[in-house]
């Protein structure tokens, strides 16, 4: 009897192996297909070009640039003077015993200011392109 039961164990430790190992190769097969690239489709210049005029159509749509321009260049005036402002307010952390910006504070001081100037760099770049805008022609969407 007891060869039996132990005959009968490993049938059913060998069923449950066989059956592990079936289910990791559907895992593995599943996992190795996802990961395969499919054939991608590659897109002409033309068709980039007409893909790339459709989304500033529709970012300057949902801008509504040729409405708010006067507005968005008040925000950009108030922003640039709150850019300036913090400089002011960050040269403020110089080092008076040596009279240097490369005091105990003043690396955090030079850090602080190169990134002030970098925004002020930003906000000049967007208030050129307001000032040259040309609202796009049509309202058409590519997604």
């Amino acid at each position: 009897m007891k060869s039996a039961a132990a005959c009968l164990g490993c049938i059913v430790l060998a069923l449950f192996v066989m059956y592990v190992c079936t289910n990791m190769m559907k895992l593995n097969r599943t996992v190795v297909e996802g990961l395969i690239s499919k054939k991608k489709e590659t897109l002409t210049p033309d068709e980039l070009l007409k893909q790339a005029e459709a989304f500033r159509t529709e970012m300057s749509d949902q801008l509504n640039i040729k409405k708010y321009g006067a507005t968005y260049k008040k925000l950009l005036i108030t922003l640039e003077d709150i850019v300036h402002l913090s400089m002011i307010s960050s040269i403020k952390d110089i080092d008076t015993k040596t009279g240097s910006i490369f005091g105990s504070f003043g690396t955090e001081t030079v850090k602080t200011l190169q990134s002030l100037t970098k925004t002020n760099e930003a906000l000049s770049s967007i208030d050129e392109f307001l000032t040259h805008h040309k609202p796009a022609s049509s309202s058409s969407s590519i997604w």
